[in-house]
């Protein structure tokens, strides 16, 4: 037997079914999505690239604003604690003060972005 057709079994037999039904509405959603970003792939490299250089559209929506004003928001406190972690000081130790500018607090870093707000 194949792996999937063992974890298809597993999930059946072992998952409550409504849990299963959002599992693979989320499987099929993350496929459409994407298989749409694959199709948009250009439009979206210059939608953002136009956002990052504060060049938006006029027309365009606030939920796609906000979206990417969070992303950025989250990519740069990712980029910071990488940063802080191969940042290394004189003594060849790694930087762990978490005061230091190079990094955000933990609370920026978080899953408090409310998706339905923005829609």
């Amino acid at each position: 037997m194949t792996s999937n057709i063992i974890n298809e079994i597993t999930l059946n037999c072992l998952v409550n079914k409504f849990k299963l039904e959002k599992l693979i509405i989320k499987r099929h959603n993350n496929d459409v999505v994407q298989n749409d970003a694959q199709i948009f792939k250009k439009e979206l490299i210059q939608l953002f690239n136009d956002l990052l250089d504060d060049n938006s559209p006029e027309d365009i929506l606030p939920c796609v604003k906000n979206s990417f004003n969070y992303y950025i928001e989250q990519c740069v406190c990712y980029l910071k604690i990488q940063n802080s972690y191969h940042e290394v000081d004189d003594s060849s130790s790694v930087q762990t003060n978490k005061n230091d500018n190079n990094e955000c607090d933990d609370e920026d870093c978080g899953d408090d972005f409310n998706y339905d707000d923005n829609y």
